[in-house]
């Protein structure tokens, strides 16, 4: 999933508070349950934060027009390359 800078740091922000707060808590759980427990309830957090955003879920329209429109560039210049290096004209000159 393609995620903007703000997202990444929203997440990352997210995780610590969590993981500070199941620390925090549960000191008599072991550290691999722990961290089960951190992952879940991140998850959950960040769940519950797009859907008071009112963001979706997976790729959006920008993602997969952005991706179309990178393939197309690269064809173009492959193309484009193609032509001026392996081409050699007749008289030379090119």
């Amino acid at each position: 999933m393609f995620l903007s800078k703000r997202q990444k740091s929203t997440a990352r922000q997210i995780a610590a508070q969590v993981w500070n707060e199941v620390n925090a808590e549960n000191l008599t759980l072991t550290p691999g349950a722990r961290l089960d427990l951190a992952k879940q309830r991140t998850r959950d957090r960040i769940r519950d934060e797009r859907a008071l955003q009112g963001q979706k879920v997976g790729f959006g329209w920008e993602a997969i027009i952005v991706s179309l429109m990178t393939r197309i560039a690269l064809k173009l210049l492959t193309r484009w390359l193609e032509k001026r290096l392996f081409s050699v004209s007749e008289d030379g000159i090119e």
